[in-house]
């Protein structure tokens, strides 16, 4: 997998922007998630891109919600970060980790990166088996802006 990557020291950096797609609607219910679909298949037989996927979305007003369904094997650790487009957005959507009930697994961290306000989200599988979770993208209920629409691009990798 190392031909994927930059290294840097001993560190390998993981390219955001390699593979990009667009949010579809509707996708606004675990029932109709959409489905992370990458290209390349990893030592433990699991699906990724080969940088992760970029997925540029929008967050139609305070009743919209975004899910995204992502498979996470067995010791397998899930990178979800959220970019917003303005800054403030940052503050206002939530990014979180739900199973098939609807149930929060983990809410994100507001983080900057590089002086931009984003929200970040990690989550390692720590069963002896694949777990399917979603990623879900909604506006806090007390958001002064949240009926306005918010574009973000949403990084997802699992490795």
């Amino acid at each position: 997998m190392e031909q994927f990557y930059e290294k840097h020291g001993p560190y390998y950096e993981i390219k955001m922007y390699d593979n990009i797609s667009h949010e579809t609607e509707p996708n606004d219910t675990i029932a109709t998630a959409r489905s992370w679909m990458p290209t390349i298949v990893t030592e433990s037989g699991h699906v990724l891109g080969s940088n992760g996927v970029t997925t540029r979305g929008s967050i139609n007003g305070s009743t919209d919600y975004d899910y995204y369904k992502v498979v996470i094997g067995a010791g397998e650790m899930l990178t979800a970060l959220m970019i917003p487009k303005y800054a403030i957005d940052a503050t206002g959507i939530s990014l979180c980790l739900v199973d098939a009930n609807n149930n929060v697994i983990l809410r994100g961290d507001l983080v900057t990166i590089d002086d931009v306000a984003s929200v970040l989200l990690l989550y390692t599988n720590e069963s002896s088996s694949s777990v399917t979770l979603y990623v879900v993208l909604t506006y806090y209920s007390n958001y002064t802006y949240k009926n306005t629409v918010g574009d973000y691009d949403l990084f997802l990798y699992v490795k």
